[in-house]
């Protein structure tokens, strides 16, 4: 008996948008933006099989072949909003608001292959062949991404500058099987003066997955913690 198998997943995103910016005062400026997106996410697996049961193998075979196909393309997008406030004394404080990724229209489709072969002595056997393609209807109206929202401090001197922000993404289950859960990442960098010619600069970040644990194949959750450095 042998057997092998194969699972690849894609998943791209194309945006695009536009955005507005206005200042009532010199302390306090207001941004809205637009965003559309496209999303197509694919998985494509084949499974193949043979079996023999006499000591040559072209004898008394049964072979198998699964190949599937499934992919699933979404329109949609999502508004920004976002607020930045000038407190005095060098101190600012920023806020920004996304509403969740609306899906507008989805266009699923898929197909599996699936071939058997089977033989006896000498050359008498049998093979069967067939091509399903899957006929699915769109999802309606519904949530890509839940909603985010984000807040920050920063201090500006003639020595630098120093900022942190925060930013929390809420959970959603939606019939496209995309799950995410509540999540919590933040950011903390600054700037540092050392001369006239010279500054430096360094953070520490976190970028921490909204999807859930896996626990079957084809899922995926990557965390991401860093620290950055650089000079001007």
């Amino acid at each position: 008996y042998e057997q092998r198998g194969s699972l690849d997943l894609t998943r791209v995103e194309y945006h695009a948008g536009i955005g507005v910016g206005w200042a009532p005062t010199e302390a306090v400026r207001v941004g809205l933006a637009v965003f559309f997106y496209y999303a197509k996410m694919a998985a494509d697996a084949d499974f193949y099989a043979r079996l023999w049961t006499t000591p040559d193998p072209t004898k008394g075979t049964g072979t198998l072949l699964v190949e599937l196909h499934d992919e699933v393309g979404a329109f949609g997008g999502h508004l920004d909003f976002g607020l930045q406030v000038d407190l005095g004394a060098g101190f600012s404080f920023g806020l920004n608001v996304r509403t969740p990724d609306f899906v507008f229209a989805t266009f699923p489709k898929g197909s599996t292959l699936s071939i058997t072969a089977s033989a006896g002595q000498g050359i008498e056997g049998s093979v069967s062949a067939a091509l399903d393609e899957d006929s699915r209807t769109g999802a309606g109206f519904d949530l890509l991404r839940s909603a985010r929202f984000a807040a920050g401090v920063s201090m500006t001197s003639e020595r630098g500058f120093v900022g942190l922000d925060v930013d929390l993404q809420l959970g959603n289950e939606n019939e496209l099987d995309f799950e995410t859960e509540l999540t919590v990442n933040a950011r903390l960098g600054g700037i540092a003066h050392v001369s006239e010619k010279w500054s430096i600069g360094g953070g520490l970040f976190m970028d921490r997955s909204a999807n859930p644990a896996p626990d079957a194949v084809g899922e995926l959750s990557v965390n991401y913690y860093g620290i950055t450095v650089g000079a001007e």
